[in-house]
């Protein structure tokens, strides 16, 4: 299902405007093959993410995981964006960035 162009534009807004962007996002399935000799397959879940929003083009969205950060995940993650299903700005700033 394609993005909506309302939420693209929350998206946007919150790129512009630096603020936590929460998205509910449908991960994708995924097929595993161990442990042999049966695999098993993992529907795909629905998450919900706190986001600072740093970049958008026409698949992708690219945003910091402050949901995954307490969890020690420190990165940017990169999230399809026919997968995201809603998009909610929080009224809470934040500073860009710098990743080395």
């Amino acid at each position: 299902m394609p993005i909506s162009s309302r939420n693209k534009s929350l998206l946007q807004e919150g790129m512009t405007n630096r603020k936590i962007v929460r998205i509910r996002y449908k991960k994708e399935d995924k097929e595993f093959k161990k442990p042999k000799p049966f695999g098993r397959k993992e529907r795909g879940d629905i998450v919900v993410r706190n986001l600072e929003p740093y970049e958008i083009d026409d698949n992708y969205f690219w945003g910091y995981d402050v949901t995954m950060a307490i969890r020690n995940n420190d990165r940017i993650k990169r999230f399809k964006l026919d997968n995201i299903r809603s998009v909610t700005v929080i009224n809470r700033n934040f500073s860009p960035r710098t990743f080395s």
